[in-house]
């Protein structure tokens, strides 16, 4: 990462010119995880937009549906838009963002690893740690479950009454 970052930084100096002291120091604080921050922020927001783009083309075209007086159901076209989208990012490989979101838990943690202070930068906490947690207990959970399987371990039931 030391390296990605040092590669970014002299790219920027070549177009833009050498940084000051002051710019770099005042980069040394926050900045590289912000600025992780930020790309993760907007991942998560564009995967949403793209994983919404069926309902809201259905929604849309629900209407106009039912303004030209056509009686096909609401149902039939949600059912309709989905597979049709399905069918075309599948066809043409347009899962972009989706290659993007499998970037998210490498963001996050280089977020943590390069700050500071995690603990003191919220931006961090709430897109960062708090999202690993999560991850890594849902994790955690399905390792547990494997490991202690029916066979390994009965299911114990308490006795009522």
């Amino acid at each position: 990462m030391g390296e990605l970052l040092g590669q970014v930084l002299a790219q920027v100096e070549r177009e833009i010119g050498p940084l000051g002291v002051d710019t770099r120091t005042a980069m040394a604080d926050h900045f590289w995880c912000e600025l992780l921050v930020q790309l993760v922020v907007v991942i998560e927001e564009a995967k949403r937009a793209w994983d919404a783009v069926p309902q809201v083309v259905g929604k849309r075209l629900d209407k106009v549906v039912n303004a030209s007086g056509r009686k096909i159901p609401t149902k039939v076209v949600a059912a309709c838009t989905k597979q049709l989208w399905k069918r075309l990012t599948e066809a043409l490989g347009l899962g972009g963002i989706e290659q993007a979101a499998t970037l998210l838990p490498a963001l996050r943690t280089l977020a943590v690893l390069l700050c500071k202070s995690p603990a003191r930068h919220p931006a961090v906490v709430q897109h960062c740690l708090d999202p690993l947690k999560a991850l890594l207990l849902d994790k955690a959970k399905q390792r547990l479950k494997q490991a202690f399987s029916e066979n390994l371990l009965p299911e114990i039931r308490a006795q009522l009454g």
